[in-house]
């Protein structure tokens, strides 16, 4: 699906779990260079003041007011605000379909998984309180702010969390290199 900045996809039941795995594939507009976050998917909305509209978690690439092309995810609570994990600069290119993922674990104290056309990016400590009150918004942050441009295709959420060799699969699959 195309997405112009300004449109999004709401899927109002709950996509949040202890252990969830969310990606999609992504094409940024090379046309589109704009500074600004641009929303993969989230199911909160954009900031990080403790209320309870920012629980949740969301993937976008860039950081605030940048063009960095860092794929970064955030999670937040009503107590502590939000906390992210982000990529290396320049991680996300203009115009090439890539396959980004997030994965939450609650194993040990927890952790948050960046993936990147299946190959693990980054994890950092991640203690999360699933408290979810939005539905996942494809496009967009839930209250409507960092619009992505460009196409998302192929999203997939899971109640677990995928194991590097499943995401290579589901990628392998999409490129060609495995058939179903």
């Amino acid at each position: 699906m195309r997405f112009h900045g300004d449109n999004y996809v709401q899927l109002d039941d709950p996509v949040d779990s202890n252990e969830v795995t969310v990606g999609a594939w992504i094409y940024l507009d090379p046309e589109n260079t704009v500074e600004q976050i641009k929303t993969v998917f989230a199911n909160r909305w954009a900031g990080c003041a403790a209320v309870s509209q920012r629980n949740g978690f969301s993937l976008y690439v860039n950081s605030w007011n940048s063009g960095d092309r860092v794929l970064k995810a955030d999670w937040g609570n009503a107590v502590d605000g939000c906390v992210a994990v982000a990529s290396e600069e320049y991680t996300i290119e203009y115009g090439v379909w890539t396959h980004v993922a997030v994965a939450f674990s609650s194993e040990g104290s927890g952790k948050a998984m960046l993936f990147k056309d299946a190959a693990l990016l980054v994890q950092a400590a991640a203690v999360r309180s699933v408290q979810q009150v939005n539905g996942l918004t494809i496009g967009m942050h839930a209250d409507k702010q960092y619009g992505f441009v460009g196409r998302i295709s192929n999203v997939f959420g899971l109640n677990s969390v995928a194991t590097p060799e499943q995401l290579r699969y589901v990628y392998d699959v999409r490129c060609g290199r495995v058939a179903l």
